[in-house]
């Protein structure tokens, strides 16, 4: 997983529970309750950016394991929990929440068994690199999607807000195409958790055409 530091829906909100980042964990959370143990594990990896309105560049810490790969489905709450506790840390660096996902799903003992799949998840459909005064697109997300596709590692890009309606010109998109997997426009926040555990599950096999009754043979 990778979890977007958030927005909130209504910038005059109060209710902790109306925020983009309360949604994202929110499926998370639902996704890590159906369906980890025995053979699907989990990481969250937290990513965001610069502090807004600063004034002079500033080194900050642009993403983090939260929780290493494990099928504990405690260990994974309590990583959910530590991030909404944070809460929203500024802008949206990709490269940087990519890089590490990346990273955990080649270098963790047991990582290279089965499917690996980055779930990716922002209510902006493109990054923006530390620069102060402006936000412009990374360059280095490009790097980090050959990086996962060299790998075998697949991205599914899940898109709120204003990221629900992206172009297809856009980096969730990209990022999603380019390492083999496919973006999600969610429209709906409640529904996030739906597409998520989609696009996790193995499609279910096809089912063959309805055969006949054999007849009887006549008395």
């Amino acid at each position: 997983f990778l979890g977007r530091i958030g927005k909130i829906y209504d910038v005059g909100s109060t209710d902790p529970e109306d925020s983009w980042l309360y949604a994202e964990v929110r499926a998370a959370r639902a996704v890590v309750d159906e369906l980890a143990g025995g053979d699907v594990r989990f990481s969250i990896v937290a990513f965001s950016g610069i502090t807004p309105h600063a004034t002079e560049p500033k080194r900050t810490q642009h993403a983090v394991i939260e929780a290493a790969l494990t099928g504990d489905s405690d260990e994974l709450e309590a990583a959910l929990d530590r991030v909404l506790e944070k809460g929203s840390l500024g802008t949206t660096r990709f490269s940087s929440g990519m890089d590490l996902a990346n990273q955990t799903l080649t270098q963790e003992p047991g990582a290279r068994r089965g499917r690996r799949v980055v779930l990716f998840v922002s209510e902006n459909p493109n990054p923006t690199a530390p620069r102060v005064g402006r936000a412009i697109l990374d360059p280095a997300m490009k790097d980090a999607a050959l990086a996962a596709d060299d790998s075998g590692i697949v991205y599914y890009t899940f898109g709120l807000g204003d990221a629900a309606d992206a172009p297809t010109s856009s980096a969730l998109n990209r990022i999603g195409k380019g390492t083999g997997g496919r973006f999600y426009a969610v429209q709906d926040p409640m529904l996030l958790h739906c597409e998520m555990a989609r696009s996790i599950l193995p499609p279910a096999p096809a089912q063959g055409g309805l055969q006949p009754t054999p007849r009887r043979p006549a008395p």
